[in-house]
């Protein structure tokens, strides 16, 4: 991958518009009335009868391409010439879902073989429900979370997001979705593409050891489907992506003098567009790998004053002021976030992360005195998922662009979290927790779950011991994802 090389205070886009044309085909065959919209603009044309069509655009500009049988597409335009591009019909995203295989067994033995481990049933109690493929009979047109309603005591489905709940909310917390595995591949998202004809068996977790095996994820239960495909044949299967290489902060050329950064940050009130504030918030970032502490502060206070709607930014002013000790400082700014009318309505991923990143700030950072009249800790309680000591945070800057993390552990089994889509409303931050009793190399994988035409950077925080009041501070990486021309990559490597 290129090395990126960024010059803010040089950065500017050419503000002039000119027309482009292009035609639209779907296998081989011009496609009519495609939408075509200017992102972020009302802007827009659609394709006549041969496919084709014109409009005005500016270079840096992403068209959308939308057809109501079609997936969308976007393109960055980069020069005028004309435009060919083809749509493919409507598919589910997740329907190249590698699986892992394991021995042929009876359905109703005993044990079940996760992906994690073996349970026993005998000592899970209560707290498992068992399915099997006779019990799913003439529910194949349903789909697999609305297969599951009715058979499940306290078994709920939400509607519209396929989500499924175990639990019902307690003390005016949000209930958490149930976690999904299949053939030994863990998904958070409902697995959409399973067919409900092809299950061998469905094994319902709502607590019990399994779950401390998975870390908070699993705190609203497990859901592990076997089906006819998964239940025979042998090892896993290896994975083996190129590298992507994180930001290289010291080889990055920002302004130094307090004269230029405030002529940087007025660049951006001058013409958003040109210099957005994901842009200063990477060059925050490259300031505090760089040693200069404060001047990352003054970027990312003032970035906040400019939108107080992001909670990435909330996170980014605190985390500078624990750098430069400020502890109860950084205390105000979560509380600040959380005093803020909505915030009660933000994603579960988000609103989780918060929480732990107080718990942080309770433990590592020995603030428990002081807060203790004004945060509960959860650390005292009988909680397994406090045990995983090293805490990964992700998070990703372009909400409505997907892309998924695939984490693999020492034993080759693995879990996919999703950031970003285009189509429901994914959180752009999410946690995992690693078993230490996984001894080895973690692999973090990166897919593509479509083409990322407005350039964002996934940054990827690494707590170690990271509720120890010997705990540090975390190692950070940055990747910038702009003209890629792989769909996977292999991320990093971590060591336990």
């Amino acid at each position: 991958m290129k090395i990126i090389y960024i010059l803010l205070f040089l950065l500017g886009l050419s503000a002039h518009s000119q027309s482009v044309k292009g035609i639209v085909y779907h296998e081989g065959k011009p496609l009519s009335e495609v939408n075509i919209l200017i992102k972020k603009s009302q802007k827009g044309t659609h394709t006549n009868a041969k496919g084709e069509f014109e409009l005005g655009v500016k270079k840096g500009d992403v068209l959308i391409f939308s057809h109501i049988n079609m997936r969308s597409k976007k393109i960055k335009i980069k020069n005028f010439k004309t435009i060919e591009i083809e749509l493919k019909a409507k598919t589910n995203t997740l329907d190249e879902v590698v699986v892992k295989t394991r021995r042929k067994a009876d359905p109703k033995r005993k044990y079940v073989q996760t992906g994690f481990g073996r349970l026993d049933k005998r000592r899970s109690g209560s707290s498992m429900f068992a399915l099997y493929a006779e019990d799913l009979k003439g529910l194949h047109g349903l789909g697999i979370s609305r297969s599951l309603q009715g058979k499940v005591p306290g078994l709920t489905v939400n509607m519209e997001t396929e989500d499924v709940y175990l639990r019902a909310s307690i003390s005016g917390f949000e209930a958490q979705p149930a976690i999904w595995e299949v053939d030994g591949v863990i998904f958070r998202q409902p697995p959409t593409f399973v067919d409900v004809s092809t299950v061998e068996s469905i094994h319902i977790v709502k607590s019990g050891p399994l779950i401390s095996l998975y870390g908070s994820e699993a705190a609203g239960g497990i859901i592990i489907i076997t089906t006819k495909f998964g239940s025979g044949g042998s090892s896993a299967i290896k994975r083996s992506y190129p590298q992507l290489y994180s930001l290289r902060p010291n080889r990055v050329q920002l302004p130094e003098t307090n004269d230029a950064i405030s002529k940087m940050l007025q660049a951006h009130k001058s013409n958003p567009d040109s210099l957005p504030l994901q842009t200063l918030r990477l060059a925050a970032h490259v300031y505090n790998h760089k040693k200069q502490a404060r001047t990352a502060l003054r970027m990312r206070q003032w970035i906040l004053s400019q939108d107080t709607t992001n909670i990435l930014y909330y996170r980014d002013v605190a985390a500078s002021l624990l750098k430069l000790g400020k502890k109860k400082a950084a205390w105000n700014i979560y509380r600040s976030l959380l005093s803020k009318p909505g915030f009660e309505q933000t994603d579960a991923a988000s609103y989780r992360a918060i929480f732990h990143d107080i718990e942080y700030l309770y433990h590592a950072h020995g603030l428990k005195d002081f807060l203790q009249k004004e945060f509960k800790t959860q650390k005292h309680l009988n909680n397994r998922a406090y045990e995983n000591k090293t805490r990964l945070v992700l998070e990703w800057t372009v909400a409505d662009e997907a892309l998924s993390i695939e984490i693999v552990n020492p034993n080759n089994q693995s879990i996919v979290h999703q950031l970003g889509s285009s189509i429901t409303k994914s959180p752009k931050i999410q946690e995992i927790y690693l078993n230490e009793t996984f001894k080895g190399a973690w692999v973090l994988n990166l897919s593509l779950l479509e083409n990322i035409t407005e350039e964002g950077y996934l940054k990827i925080s690494v707590y170690r011991d990271w509720i120890s009041p010997t705990s540090k501070a975390p190692k950070t990486k940055v990747y910038i994802l702009s003209d890629l021309n792989q769909s996977k990559y292999k991320l990093m490597e971590l060591s336990l």
